[in-house]
């Protein structure tokens, strides 16, 4: 069982935290000086940061007073997502758009009101910024798919590197979108529909497509850091960093694309293991695997190549 996360102000914490020591919670010792209280309850800590987070860890037990105390604190605190007016969501978002290896991963995923409270559960506590091995990923991937029969649906999209080194990635991301969107609004009730897309600096094409599903009266949303605040954008996130996973524990482990104990790392051009790969891949072999995109800065510099590739915006 996983842990919980709410966000909740000053005066609800302290709601929440009167009800724990009503419980039987006892206070603890702060660990740092973002940390405003803990409290242990039972074989649960709970703990209010400055940020105002409130943090449970998991339950190994599945103790029943940790759980009814969770579902009070959720009448408190309230959903960490903005509340699905109409029946049904679609959440769009990408992963792997700044590394140096593999394709982009595009999703979209289409929910139905019901599924929420099971996918907040489940999604809460997840943090896609912290680094986890692939086996922590492939659960949490399979925890979504198991909701894949109560009406949960996705569509994936994956552009190679050979695309993104020619074409403008923005422009990428407009037509992956579109060609998702299209199926997943088929035979769609429009009217009792959300989209939420994270806004990348979504082109015009993509737009006029979009502006049309809100005349059309389709609840159409376009925020930054949308995955943040939206059930269905994180939904969608959370599958694209599965197949993201995917692919590099599959390149990482492969003998094939190992060199002087060396593997191909994060992928992140600011990390040193994945820079040192390229250097001695392309001293050894004189070009790059099929997986390197070649228009990035730093790879142009190993290959010699001076001039910066010019990338197309459309065909």
């Amino acid at each position: 069982m996983t842990g919980r996360k709410w966000i909740v102000n000053k005066n609800k914490a302290e709601r929440i935290k009167s009800l724990l020591l009503t419980k039987g919670g006892k206070e603890e010792k702060v660990n740092s000086s973002y940390e405003i209280w803990r409290i242990k309850l039972k074989d649960a800590t709970f703990t209010y940061y400055s940020t105002k987070t409130l943090y449970s860890t998991p339950t190994k037990s599945e103790t029943p007073e940790v759980i009814y105390a969770w579902e009070e604190i959720n009448g408190i605190a309230g959903s960490l997502f903005v509340p699905l007016k109409r029946n049904f969501a679609i959440g769009l978002d990408e992963t792997n758009k700044g590394e140096v290896f593999g394709p982009l991963f595009l999703i979209g995923v289409f929910i139905p009101k019901n599924l929420f409270p099971f996918l907040e559960e489940i999604l809460s506590t997840i943090d896609t910024k912290k680094s986890h091995n692939f086996s922590y990923w492939q659960e949490i991937y399979k925890k979504i798919l198991f909701y894949k029969d109560a009406g949960l649906t996705f569509i994936g999209k994956k552009i190679s590197p050979q695309l993104i080194d020619k074409y403008k990635i923005n422009y990428l991301m407009d037509r992956g979108y579109l060609t998702i969107l299209k199926k997943l609004i088929k035979e769609r009730d429009l009217t009792d529909l959300r989209i939420t897309i994270d806004d990348y600096g979504i082109g015009k094409r993509l737009k006029i497509f979009l502006s049309d599903l809100a005349k059309r009266k389709t609840e159409v949303i376009i925020k930054k850091n949308a995955d943040e605040k939206y059930l269905e954008v994180k939904t969608a996130s959370l599958i694209a960093k599965f197949f993201k996973e995917k692919f590099f524990y599959q390149i990482k482990n492969n003998p094939e694309y190992q060199i002087e104990n060396l593997t191909v790392g994060s992928g992140n051009l600011g990390d040193e293991e994945t820079i040192e790969w390229l250097k001695k891949w392309y001293e050894k072999y004189k070009e790059l695997p099929w997986f390197v995109r070649k228009s990035y800065l730093p790879v142009q510099k190993i290959l010699g190549i001076k001039e910066k590739i010019k990338k197309i915006s459309s065909p």
